[in-house]
């Protein structure tokens, strides 16, 4: 049931191992394309300089669907450690200030309506939504509590009704 066209927008590392670790920022809005380029730039610049104990980390970042941004670590080499994570979330909370995004509203999630189409929403408006025949445990929602590259793969983008959204509904 996942939709094809979401998952081939979506490019992955290949080189890097499948227990790499995975953060997921979502945009509670769509980002500008203008600003996104700007965004990827950034990210670019922070990844390549990210470093731990000294060592630089290998790092991966992407912003996906205009809306997600996700950092990747292969931790086999050098893994993050709280202070180069806790770097990576004052990043993010400058990005937020840069481009005036919310990327930390954790009441905000986004799922597939019937078009194929990402929407945003909150926690709390999904009952809602039920109940007016919008979404159902089928409707694709995107789970962004992965946490290493294999789940990115494969439980990102899965049914309300396999996810934590279904006590939501």
């Amino acid at each position: 049931m996942i939709t094809p066209a979401l998952l081939e927008k979506v490019e992955l590392p290949t080189e890097m191992a499948d227990d790499s670790k995975v953060w997921m920022y979502q945009s509670s809005t769509p980002i500008d394309k203008n600003i996104q380029i700007q965004l990827e730039a950034d990210l670019a610049s922070f990844s390549s300089q990210w470093i731990a104990h000294g060592q630089k980390l290998q790092a991966f970042t992407a912003v996906y669907h205009h809306q997600f941004v996700c950092f990747i670590v292969d931790q086999s080499a050098q893994g993050a450690t709280g202070c180069s994570i806790d770097t990576s979330v004052r990043f993010m909370q400058q990005m937020e200030r840069k481009y005036d995004l919310q990327f930390f509203d954790r009441m905000a999630t986004a799922y597939v309506d019937r078009q194929g189409e990402i929407q945003t929403t909150l926690l709390s408006k999904l009952s809602a939504l039920k109940s007016a025949g919008i979404i159902d445990e089928e409707t694709l929602v995107f789970n962004n509590t992965i946490q290493t590259l294999s789940e990115l793969r494969t439980k990102w983008l899965i049914p309300a009704g396999q996810s934590w959204h279904m006590r939501f509904l």
